[in-house]
Protein backbone atom coordinates (compact mmCIF):
# COMPACT_ATOMS: atom_id res chain seq x y z
CA UNK A 1 0.00 0.00 0.00
CA UNK A 2 2.81 2.38 0.91
CA UNK A 3 4.24 1.22 -2.25
CA UNK A 4 2.14 2.26 -4.69
CA UNK A 5 1.56 5.51 -2.63
CA UNK A 6 5.04 6.21 -3.11
CA UNK A 7 4.47 5.31 -7.25
CA UNK A 8 1.49 7.44 -7.38
CA UNK A 9 4.07 10.29 -5.76
CA UNK A 10 6.65 9.83 -8.19
CA UNK A 11 4.28 10.11 -11.37
CA UNK A 12 2.75 13.18 -9.99
CA UNK A 13 6.06 14.65 -9.27
CA UNK A 14 6.99 13.42 -13.73
CA UNK A 15 3.80 15.23 -15.00
CA UNK A 16 4.42 18.15 -12.79
CA UNK A 17 8.27 18.43 -14.25
CA UNK A 18 7.27 17.76 -17.60
CA UNK A 19 4.55 20.49 -17.46
CA UNK A 20 6.87 23.01 -16.12
CA UNK A 21 9.40 21.90 -18.98
CA UNK A 22 6.70 22.24 -21.39
CA UNK A 23 5.85 25.33 -20.74
CA UNK A 24 9.29 26.79 -19.90
CA UNK A 25 9.77 25.94 -23.93
CA UNK A 26 6.76 27.89 -24.74
CA UNK A 27 7.53 30.81 -22.90
CA UNK A 28 11.04 30.90 -24.74
CA UNK A 29 9.52 30.20 -28.05
CA UNK A 30 6.93 33.12 -28.03
CA UNK A 31 9.45 35.43 -26.64
CA UNK A 32 11.88 34.60 -29.87
CA UNK A 33 9.02 35.10 -31.65
CA UNK A 34 7.64 38.86 -30.22
CA UNK A 35 11.62 39.34 -30.84
CA UNK A 36 11.90 38.23 -34.41
CA UNK A 37 8.60 39.88 -35.25
CA UNK A 38 9.79 43.43 -33.53
CA UNK A 39 12.91 43.32 -35.66
CA UNK A 40 10.98 42.81 -38.79
CA UNK A 41 8.65 45.51 -38.42
CA UNK A 42 11.93 48.14 -38.47
CA UNK A 43 11.36 50.72 -40.29
CA UNK A 44 13.24 50.44 -43.10
CA UNK A 45 16.09 53.49 -43.66
CA UNK A 46 15.08 56.25 -46.42
CA UNK A 47 17.10 55.88 -49.41
CA UNK A 48 17.84 59.64 -50.55
CA UNK A 49 17.26 60.00 -54.28
CA UNK A 50 20.69 61.38 -55.82
CA UNK A 51 20.88 64.90 -57.30
CA UNK A 52 22.16 64.97 -60.51
CA UNK A 53 23.93 67.97 -61.42
CA UNK A 54 24.53 68.62 -65.26
CA UNK A 55 27.60 68.86 -66.89
CA UNK A 56 28.57 72.44 -66.07
CA UNK A 57 31.91 72.72 -67.31
CA UNK A 58 31.58 73.14 -70.67
CA UNK A 59 31.05 76.29 -72.11
CA UNK A 60 27.25 78.72 -72.17
CA UNK A 61 26.79 78.80 -76.25
CA UNK A 62 25.15 82.33 -76.15
CA UNK A 63 23.50 83.65 -78.86
CA UNK A 64 24.46 87.53 -79.55
CA UNK A 65 22.66 88.11 -82.63
CA UNK A 66 20.35 86.99 -85.27
CA UNK A 67 20.00 88.11 -88.50
CA UNK A 68 18.96 87.27 -92.12
CA UNK A 69 21.61 87.49 -94.98
CA UNK A 70 23.81 90.33 -93.68
CA UNK A 71 25.31 91.08 -90.17
CA UNK A 72 27.71 94.06 -89.47
CA UNK A 73 29.86 94.45 -86.32
CA UNK A 74 32.57 96.93 -85.37
CA UNK A 75 35.20 95.86 -83.46
CA UNK A 76 37.00 98.63 -80.55
CA UNK A 77 39.99 96.14 -79.63
CA UNK A 78 42.13 93.62 -82.16
CA UNK A 79 41.26 90.05 -82.32
CA UNK A 80 42.05 87.23 -83.92
CA UNK A 81 39.59 84.84 -86.81
CA UNK A 82 40.25 81.52 -87.01
CA UNK A 83 38.05 78.74 -89.36
CA UNK A 84 38.29 74.96 -89.05
CA UNK A 85 41.22 75.75 -86.32
CA UNK A 86 43.41 77.90 -88.66
CA UNK A 87 44.27 81.33 -88.33
CA UNK A 88 42.86 83.27 -91.09
CA UNK A 89 43.87 86.60 -90.34
CA UNK A 90 43.49 89.23 -87.49
CA UNK A 91 41.72 92.48 -87.14
CA UNK A 92 42.47 95.92 -85.39
CA UNK A 93 40.69 97.69 -83.03
CA UNK A 94 37.50 100.27 -84.86
CA UNK A 95 37.52 97.50 -87.85
CA UNK A 96 34.17 96.98 -89.22
CA UNK A 97 33.43 93.82 -90.64
CA UNK A 98 30.56 92.55 -92.78
CA UNK A 99 29.07 89.11 -92.90
CA UNK A 100 27.15 87.92 -95.62
CA UNK A 101 25.10 84.75 -96.90
CA UNK A 102 26.46 83.62 -100.46
CA UNK A 103 25.63 79.38 -101.75
CA UNK A 104 24.84 78.08 -98.11
CA UNK A 105 28.50 79.80 -97.41
CA UNK A 106 29.85 82.87 -95.04
CA UNK A 107 31.49 85.74 -96.50
CA UNK A 108 33.61 88.11 -94.11
CA UNK A 109 34.90 91.13 -95.65
CA UNK A 110 36.35 93.97 -94.20
CA UNK A 111 38.59 96.79 -95.81
CA UNK A 112 40.00 95.27 -99.30
CA UNK A 113 40.44 91.66 -97.81
CA UNK A 114 37.28 88.96 -97.64
CA UNK A 115 37.12 85.41 -97.05
CA UNK A 116 34.45 82.60 -97.76
CA UNK A 117 34.21 79.77 -95.24
CA UNK A 118 31.45 77.57 -93.59
CA UNK A 119 32.22 79.59 -90.02
CA UNK A 120 34.28 82.05 -88.37
CA UNK A 121 35.62 81.69 -84.65
CA UNK A 122 36.82 84.93 -83.25
CA UNK A 123 39.29 84.77 -80.78
CA UNK A 124 40.57 87.84 -78.09
CA UNK A 125 44.31 88.95 -78.48
CA UNK A 126 44.29 91.95 -75.67
CA UNK A 127 46.09 91.16 -72.82
CA UNK A 128 42.22 91.00 -70.86
CA UNK A 129 41.30 88.12 -72.76
CA UNK A 130 37.95 89.79 -74.35
CA UNK A 131 36.71 90.32 -77.68
CA UNK A 132 34.77 94.25 -77.60
CA UNK A 133 32.28 94.91 -80.39
CA UNK A 134 29.16 96.46 -80.52
CA UNK A 135 29.85 98.50 -77.65
CA UNK A 136 30.36 95.09 -75.28
CA UNK A 137 32.52 92.95 -74.40
CA UNK A 138 32.30 89.56 -74.50
CA UNK A 139 35.43 86.50 -73.20
CA UNK A 140 36.38 83.19 -74.48
CA UNK A 141 35.62 83.13 -78.07
CA UNK A 142 32.77 84.01 -80.57
CA UNK A 143 31.58 81.68 -83.30
CA UNK A 144 29.89 82.83 -86.51
CA UNK A 145 27.89 80.34 -88.54
CA UNK A 146 24.80 80.21 -90.07
CA UNK A 147 21.46 78.10 -89.83
CA UNK A 148 18.28 78.18 -91.94
CA UNK A 149 19.09 81.78 -93.82
CA UNK A 150 19.98 83.42 -91.13
CA UNK A 151 23.71 84.51 -89.74
CA UNK A 152 24.42 83.42 -86.27
CA UNK A 153 27.07 85.13 -84.11
CA UNK A 154 27.32 83.31 -80.35
CA UNK A 155 29.17 83.58 -77.71
CA UNK A 156 31.19 80.72 -75.99
CA UNK A 157 31.76 81.43 -73.05
CA UNK A 158 33.07 79.39 -69.80
CA UNK A 159 29.92 78.78 -67.30
CA UNK A 160 31.11 81.20 -64.15
CA UNK A 161 31.68 84.40 -66.59
CA UNK A 162 28.17 83.23 -68.19
CA UNK A 163 26.56 83.68 -64.68
CA UNK A 164 28.14 86.87 -63.53
CA UNK A 165 27.44 88.77 -66.92
CA UNK A 166 23.54 87.56 -66.44
CA UNK A 167 23.55 88.51 -62.96
CA UNK A 168 25.53 92.16 -63.77
CA UNK A 169 22.88 92.53 -66.91
CA UNK A 170 19.94 91.85 -64.75
CA UNK A 171 20.35 93.50 -61.49
CA UNK A 172 22.44 96.00 -63.14
CA UNK A 173 26.39 96.92 -61.25
CA UNK A 174 25.38 96.53 -57.34
CA UNK A 175 28.82 96.93 -56.59
CA UNK A 176 28.13 97.76 -52.78
CA UNK A 177 28.04 95.30 -49.66
CA UNK A 178 24.83 95.66 -48.78
CA UNK A 179 23.00 94.01 -52.12
CA UNK A 180 25.45 91.05 -52.09
CA UNK A 181 22.70 88.62 -50.79
CA UNK A 182 20.06 89.89 -53.20
CA UNK A 183 23.11 89.03 -55.58
CA UNK A 184 24.28 85.47 -54.22
CA UNK A 185 19.93 84.66 -54.77
CA UNK A 186 19.57 85.75 -58.04
CA UNK A 187 22.78 83.91 -59.00
CA UNK A 188 21.07 80.40 -57.82
CA UNK A 189 18.33 81.40 -60.11
CA UNK A 190 20.17 82.46 -62.59
CA UNK A 191 22.20 78.73 -62.43
CA UNK A 192 18.82 77.46 -62.49
CA UNK A 193 17.21 78.55 -65.21
CA UNK A 194 20.71 78.31 -66.89
CA UNK A 195 20.41 74.34 -66.37
CA UNK A 196 16.78 73.75 -67.85
CA UNK A 197 17.92 75.79 -71.03
CA UNK A 198 20.72 73.72 -71.56
CA UNK A 199 18.43 70.88 -71.46
CA UNK A 200 16.36 71.84 -74.54
CA UNK A 201 19.19 73.98 -76.03
CA UNK A 202 19.08 74.23 -80.23
CA UNK A 203 21.63 72.57 -82.36
CA UNK A 204 24.05 75.54 -82.20
CA UNK A 205 23.39 77.83 -78.88
CA UNK A 206 21.67 77.08 -75.46
CA UNK A 207 20.48 80.49 -74.71
CA UNK A 208 19.54 83.79 -76.04
CA UNK A 209 21.20 86.90 -74.59
CA UNK A 210 17.92 88.73 -74.72
CA UNK A 211 14.55 88.62 -71.91
CA UNK A 212 13.85 85.44 -74.38
CA UNK A 213 16.01 83.77 -71.76
CA UNK A 214 17.66 86.17 -69.77
CA UNK A 215 19.78 89.46 -70.51
CA UNK A 216 23.32 88.54 -70.79
CA UNK A 217 25.17 91.78 -72.04
CA UNK A 218 29.16 90.65 -71.75
CA UNK A 219 31.51 90.43 -69.12
CA UNK A 220 31.76 94.45 -69.03
CA UNK A 221 30.08 95.50 -66.01
CA UNK A 222 31.41 92.79 -63.53
CA UNK A 223 33.18 93.65 -60.27
CA UNK A 224 34.47 92.18 -56.74
CA UNK A 225 30.74 92.00 -55.64
CA UNK A 226 29.39 89.56 -57.66
CA UNK A 227 32.43 87.71 -58.31
CA UNK A 228 31.93 87.13 -54.58
CA UNK A 229 28.38 86.13 -55.08
CA UNK A 230 29.66 83.37 -57.37
CA UNK A 231 31.81 82.21 -55.91
CA UNK A 232 29.95 81.92 -52.34
CA UNK A 233 26.95 79.86 -54.35
CA UNK A 234 29.22 77.99 -56.37
CA UNK A 235 28.75 74.63 -55.07
CA UNK A 236 25.19 75.70 -54.32
CA UNK A 237 21.77 74.48 -55.87
CA UNK A 238 17.77 75.57 -55.76
CA UNK A 239 16.49 71.83 -55.07
CA UNK A 240 12.68 70.53 -54.51
CA UNK A 241 12.17 66.75 -53.70
CA UNK A 242 15.54 66.17 -54.32
CA UNK A 243 15.52 66.92 -58.11
CA UNK A 244 16.97 70.60 -59.30
CA UNK A 245 14.16 73.36 -60.53
CA UNK A 246 13.36 75.68 -62.77
CA UNK A 247 12.73 78.59 -61.23
CA UNK A 248 12.01 82.40 -62.58
CA UNK A 249 12.43 85.86 -62.14
CA UNK A 250 11.26 89.61 -62.62
CA UNK A 251 12.15 93.51 -61.88
CA UNK A 252 9.62 94.11 -59.59
CA UNK A 253 5.98 92.83 -58.23
CA UNK A 254 4.43 95.70 -57.03
CA UNK A 255 3.56 93.87 -53.66
CA UNK A 256 2.61 90.73 -54.36
CA UNK A 257 3.78 87.59 -56.99
CA UNK A 258 1.49 85.94 -59.40
CA UNK A 259 0.88 82.22 -59.10
CA UNK A 260 2.66 80.28 -62.13
CA UNK A 261 -0.25 78.37 -63.35
CA UNK A 262 -1.91 82.56 -64.27
CA UNK A 263 1.37 83.26 -66.63
CA UNK A 264 2.79 80.05 -67.70
CA UNK A 265 0.80 77.39 -69.53
CA UNK A 266 0.56 73.81 -67.44
CA UNK A 267 2.26 75.31 -64.46
CA UNK A 268 1.39 73.43 -61.44
CA UNK A 269 4.31 73.83 -58.95
CA UNK A 270 3.66 74.60 -55.64
CA UNK A 271 6.96 76.49 -55.33
CA UNK A 272 5.82 78.68 -57.95
CA UNK A 273 2.73 80.23 -56.05
CA UNK A 274 2.15 84.11 -55.02
CA UNK A 275 3.59 85.18 -51.65
CA UNK A 276 3.05 88.98 -50.43
CA UNK A 277 6.10 91.12 -50.43
CA UNK A 278 6.11 91.85 -47.35
CA UNK A 279 4.11 93.90 -45.04
CA UNK A 280 5.40 96.78 -46.84
CA UNK A 281 6.60 95.96 -50.00
CA UNK A 282 10.42 95.01 -50.24
CA UNK A 283 10.23 96.02 -54.03
CA UNK A 284 8.75 99.64 -52.78
CA UNK A 285 12.66 100.95 -53.27
CA UNK A 286 11.84 99.87 -57.50
CA UNK A 287 11.97 102.88 -60.00
CA UNK A 288 8.82 100.60 -61.65
CA UNK A 289 6.81 100.19 -58.34
CA UNK A 290 4.29 102.83 -59.35
CA UNK A 291 3.76 103.89 -62.71
CA UNK A 292 1.65 105.81 -65.30
CA UNK A 293 1.12 105.36 -68.85
CA UNK A 294 -1.11 107.00 -71.43
CA UNK A 295 -2.20 105.20 -74.72
CA UNK A 296 -4.20 106.85 -77.90
CA UNK A 297 -6.38 105.23 -79.65
CA UNK A 298 -4.72 105.22 -82.91
CA UNK A 299 -1.58 103.45 -80.67
CA UNK A 300 -4.05 100.76 -79.62
CA UNK A 301 -5.51 99.77 -82.81
CA UNK A 302 -1.92 99.64 -83.91
CA UNK A 303 -0.73 97.27 -80.83
CA UNK A 304 -4.55 95.19 -81.82
CA UNK A 305 -3.38 94.58 -85.53
CA UNK A 306 0.28 93.87 -84.48
CA UNK A 307 -0.73 91.35 -82.21
CA UNK A 308 -3.09 89.61 -84.64
CA UNK A 309 -6.63 90.32 -82.65
CA UNK A 310 -7.92 92.47 -85.31
CA UNK A 311 -6.77 93.16 -88.84
CA UNK A 312 -5.82 96.11 -90.37
CA UNK A 313 -8.87 99.01 -91.06
CA UNK A 314 -10.72 101.70 -89.60
CA UNK A 315 -11.91 100.69 -85.77
CA UNK A 316 -13.34 102.33 -83.09
CA UNK A 317 -12.62 101.36 -79.71
CA UNK A 318 -16.54 101.16 -77.65
CA UNK A 319 -15.24 99.55 -74.89
CA UNK A 320 -12.38 98.99 -72.54
CA UNK A 321 -12.80 97.21 -69.43
CA UNK A 322 -11.53 95.27 -66.50
CA UNK A 323 -13.89 92.36 -66.09
CA UNK A 324 -11.78 90.21 -63.77
CA UNK A 325 -8.44 89.96 -61.19
CA UNK A 326 -6.27 87.40 -59.81
CA UNK A 327 -5.60 87.50 -56.29
CA UNK A 328 -2.52 89.47 -56.61
CA UNK A 329 -4.35 92.44 -58.44
CA UNK A 330 -2.71 91.73 -61.90
CA UNK A 331 -5.68 91.37 -64.47
CA UNK A 332 -7.48 88.29 -65.31
CA UNK A 333 -9.85 89.13 -68.20
CA UNK A 334 -10.22 92.26 -69.90
CA UNK A 335 -12.51 93.00 -72.19
CA UNK A 336 -12.03 95.22 -75.87
CA UNK A 337 -15.06 96.09 -77.77
CA UNK A 338 -14.12 97.34 -81.08
CA UNK A 339 -16.31 98.34 -84.24
CA UNK A 340 -15.47 99.16 -87.78
CA UNK A 341 -16.77 101.76 -90.04
CA UNK A 342 -19.50 98.90 -91.63
CA UNK A 343 -20.80 97.83 -88.54
CA UNK A 344 -18.44 94.94 -88.25
CA UNK A 345 -18.27 94.67 -84.27
CA UNK A 346 -15.81 92.39 -82.28
CA UNK A 347 -15.31 92.27 -78.78
CA UNK A 348 -12.61 89.91 -77.03
CA UNK A 349 -10.94 89.10 -73.87
CA UNK A 350 -7.45 89.87 -73.32
CA UNK A 351 -6.47 87.20 -70.94
CA UNK A 352 -3.21 87.73 -67.82
CA UNK A 353 0.14 88.20 -69.32
CA UNK A 354 -0.57 88.31 -73.06
CA UNK A 355 -1.98 91.98 -71.81
CA UNK A 356 1.31 93.29 -71.57
CA UNK A 357 2.14 92.30 -75.41
CA UNK A 358 -1.44 93.16 -76.89
CA UNK A 359 -1.37 97.02 -75.74
CA UNK A 360 1.65 98.39 -76.08
CA UNK A 361 3.27 101.24 -75.12
CA UNK A 362 3.06 104.96 -76.57
CA UNK A 363 6.84 103.78 -77.68
CA UNK A 364 6.08 100.09 -78.97
CA UNK A 365 7.42 98.44 -76.12
CA UNK A 366 5.54 95.77 -73.74
CA UNK A 367 3.20 96.99 -70.38
CA UNK A 368 5.42 96.93 -67.65
CA UNK A 369 3.19 94.59 -65.45
CA UNK A 370 -0.56 93.47 -65.99
CA UNK A 371 -1.70 95.42 -62.43
CA UNK A 372 -2.73 98.27 -63.28
CA UNK A 373 -6.43 100.77 -62.97
CA UNK A 374 -7.85 102.30 -66.14
CA UNK A 375 -8.84 105.97 -66.33
CA UNK A 376 -10.39 105.61 -70.17
CA UNK A 377 -11.70 109.14 -71.84
CA UNK A 378 -14.36 108.60 -74.37
CA UNK A 379 -16.19 110.96 -76.65
CA UNK A 380 -19.46 110.11 -78.49
CA UNK A 381 -19.09 106.98 -77.40
CA UNK A 382 -15.82 106.19 -78.51
CA UNK A 383 -12.50 105.70 -76.76
CA UNK A 384 -9.96 108.70 -77.18
CA UNK A 385 -7.08 107.70 -75.10
CA UNK A 386 -6.38 105.02 -72.25
CA UNK A 387 -4.19 106.65 -69.06
CA UNK A 388 -3.00 103.55 -66.93
CA UNK A 389 -2.02 103.45 -63.05
CA UNK A 390 0.02 100.45 -62.52
CA UNK A 391 2.35 98.51 -60.23
CA UNK A 392 5.41 96.41 -60.74
CA UNK A 393 7.34 95.06 -63.88
CA UNK A 394 7.42 91.81 -65.58
CA UNK A 395 5.07 88.30 -65.34
CA UNK A 396 5.17 88.36 -61.47
CA UNK A 397 6.18 84.61 -61.20
CA UNK A 398 9.01 83.64 -58.80
CA UNK A 399 12.27 86.02 -57.18
CA UNK A 400 11.03 89.95 -57.11
CA UNK A 401 14.88 91.10 -58.10
CA UNK A 402 13.73 94.41 -56.96
CA UNK A 403 12.59 92.51 -53.68
CA UNK A 404 15.37 90.84 -52.97
CA UNK A 405 17.58 94.17 -53.41
CA UNK A 406 15.01 95.03 -50.75
CA UNK A 407 15.17 92.38 -48.27
CA UNK A 408 19.53 92.15 -48.59
CA UNK A 409 19.53 95.73 -47.49
CA UNK A 410 16.95 95.30 -44.49
CA UNK A 411 19.88 92.65 -43.59
CA UNK A 412 18.15 89.34 -44.96
CA UNK A 413 20.08 86.57 -45.92
CA UNK A 414 20.20 85.08 -49.68
CA UNK A 415 18.71 81.80 -48.07
CA UNK A 416 15.72 83.80 -46.82
CA UNK A 417 15.13 85.65 -49.73
CA UNK A 418 15.03 81.93 -51.10
CA UNK A 419 12.66 81.18 -48.72
CA UNK A 420 10.72 84.43 -49.10
CA UNK A 421 9.79 83.91 -52.79
CA UNK A 422 9.94 80.12 -53.50
CA UNK A 423 7.70 78.28 -51.22
CA UNK A 424 9.42 74.71 -49.92
CA UNK A 425 12.55 75.28 -52.03
CA UNK A 426 15.66 74.37 -50.45
CA UNK A 427 19.13 74.87 -50.78
CA UNK A 428 21.27 72.14 -51.35
CA UNK A 429 25.37 71.85 -51.53
CA UNK A 430 26.79 69.08 -53.25
CA UNK A 431 30.80 69.58 -54.81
Amino acid sequence: MRFSSLKNTQAIYLLLFSFFIISLFAFVSCSSSEETTKIIEQPVPEVKKEIVIPDFNKPIRVLISEKKNENQVKFQNAAAIYSEGSLITKIKSKDKITFKLKNDKIVMSFGNKSFTRENFSILPIETDGTINFDAKKYSDSIRVTSNAGKILIINYVSPDEYLTGVVASEMGNLSKKENIEALKAMMLCAKSFTFEKIKTAKPDYDVYSDIKDQLFNGVGNLNSTIREAYDSTKNLYLTFDDELVQVYYFSSCGGYTEDCKNVLPNCSSSYLSGVKDGEEPYCKISPSFNWQETITKKQMINSLVSAGYIEEGKWKIKEFSIQSRFVSGRISELLVVVQSNDENRKEFILSGNKIRYAIKTSDGAILKSANFDIEAKYENQELVAVKLKGKGNGHGVGLCQWGAIGMARQGKKFDEIIAHYFNGIKITSKE
